[in-house]
């Protein structure tokens, strides 16, 4: 182990201990969550973090320092936002130079206040200087810190348009896993009520994380275990779940397009939304689920 740093490790001054602390149990179950923590103690592991050449994605909120580390599980979530590239081209009439959307994973943060989160994937659209999409991935961390990191960029920011969850579970004794998508957006009535929460993965819900996602989300589950829509190829049309086009362009925060850099093909009035396909990512996150961290 290497000597502590002077700046990161502070053995008497009632800060928190990350020269001590067990990165290999924590880097082992993907996360942890140092409490009573100071704003100080976030910059310090963030220094800590580059000291060392570590690999972690940090939130720190209301005294929390939240860290999760990636995992094949949440590349394989990240690798569907990639299409919005595909998406980009289409709506600009195939033309690929000077791309509006931006993409982004790890390592950029959103400030809030003296509130910081990073989240597993994010887009910036020409135009703007912050992002319009978020996407934060759970697996093995709680829904309440979930639906809180969620909650936050809505609440906490004046840019994200809307802000995705994807909530995975661990294999059951059959080789399967449930998983939730869920969104909150800034457009909705009220942006404490998530605006979709669809259960899928090749296993239902367990009633009691389905209660508990309810009351966090404050709105009824569908999808998976809720209907007898199982999701998969053959019934894809009812997991293909749209994400509005003017999330994708530089709006303010009222959805109001302030620039559309956009050159729409003869014939379309406005641009298709963005449409993600849960059968696919739910493919894609199997497969890293039976591969391993």
């Amino acid at each position: 182990m290497s000597s502590p740093s002077s700046i990161t490790y502070r053995p008497s001054d009632g800060g928190i201990d990350f020269y001590n602390f067990d990165w290999n149990y924590a880097r082992s179950i993907g996360w942890h969550k140092f409490e009573n923590a100071t704003r100080m103690d976030f910059d310090r592991l963030e220094l800590w973090k580059e000291e060392r050449g570590m690999k972690f994605r940090c939130h720190y909120f209301d005294g929390e320092i939240f860290i999760k580390f990636p995992t094949n599980v949440h590349e394989s979530v990240v690798q569907s936002f990639y299409a919005v590239r595909d998406y980009n081209s289409l709506v600009s009439g195939g033309a690929t130079k000077n791309s509006p959307i931006k993409h982004s994973g790890s390592g950029n943060e959103y400030l809030m206040g003296d509130f910081v989160q990073q989240p597993d994937y994010s887009c910036t659209v020409f135009g703007r200087k912050s992002k319009n999409l978020v996407v934060e991935v759970g697996f093995s961390q709680t829904n309440t810190d979930l639906v809180r990191h969620l909650k936050n960029y809505i609440k906490f920011t004046d840019d994200v348009m809307i802000a995705i969850g994807i909530s995975i579970y661990n294999l059951n004794a059959a080789g399967n896993a449930a998983m939730v998508f869920m969104a909150f957006e800034r457009l909705a009535e009220n942006v404490e009520i998530a605006t979709k929460l669809i259960s899928f993965g090749t296993a239902p819900l367990q009633s009691q994380a389905r209660q508990n996602l309810e009351t966090l989300c404050g709105r009824a589950v569908e999808g998976v275990g809720v209907g007898d829509i199982p999701c998969d190829r053959e019934h894809v049309d009812n997991y293909l779940v749209p994400i509005p086009y003017n999330y994708l362009l530089n709006v303010d925060n009222m959805g109001l397009i302030l620039f559309q850099p956009l050159v729409l093909p003869p014939g379309m009035v406005s641009p298709p939304d963005f449409v993600i396909n849960l059968v696919e990512m739910q493919e894609d996150i199997m497969n890293g689920l039976r591969t391993g961290p």
